[in-house]
């Protein structure tokens, strides 16, 4: 469940990144900040491909499991917000604005998911809503750490924070996906 919410606050500071520094990235890469309201009208767009990218990814008979499917999202978003940081290419600038937003929303929709599914096994149905309110509040606790880890990046520069986030969601999904081998690993030790 840690994990979880470490991987929830991720991405919610890594929305903070999108929505405060999108138009400071701009102005450094020399594009009218004019643009900024075009590009957030278009990466909302885009992001309402999620729905149909999801649907199509858990369809019966898919190669890849729910949790395959969280942690490779989650690389690809995190290597893309690691290295949105060091672009300066206008072009490859707004294609990234444009796209990352869309790579958030998946692994970030599989996560809730997951955590859905642990309140399952912890047989905590009959208060889903207070046990998604509890974990709501260890998201909450780990996202003001990691904001203070990130006000410390930015005086080194913003293009560290998108880098720092990226490099630990990837960290984060690369975790998850461990972890649920150690667990299958110990369930098979105790058979």
């Amino acid at each position: 469940a840690l994990l979880y919410a470490c991987m929830l606050s991720l991405f919610g500071i890594a929305w903070l990144l999108v929505n405060f520094f999108y138009a400071d990235k701009l102005i450094k890469s020399n594009v009218p900040v004019e643009w900024l309201s075009a590009i957030i009208i278009a990466y909302s767009a885009i992001q309402m491909l999620a729905e149909p990218i999801i649907n199509r990814a858990v369809r019966p008979g898919a190669k890849l499991s729910r949790l395959h499917l969280t942690v490779l999202s989650g690389i690809i978003c995190g290597a893309a917000f690691a290295i949105f940081g060091a672009l300066s290419s206008v072009v490859l600038v707004i294609s990234a604005m444009l796209l990352i937003p869309l790579m958030l929303s998946i692994p970030e929709y599989f996560i809730g998911e997951l955590e859905n599914k642990i309140i399952d096994q912890l047989e905590l149905k009959d208060n889903r809503a207070a046990s998604l309110s509890m974990m709501n509040i260890g998201v909450n606790l780990v996202q003001v750490v990691s904001l203070f880890a990130a006000s410390v990046l930015t005086k080194i520069g913003i293009g560290w924070c998108f880098a720092f986030c990226g490099i630990s969601i990837i960290a984060c999904s690369l975790a998850m996906l461990l972890n649920r081998r150690k667990s299958t690993a110990d369930m098979k030790e105790q058979n």
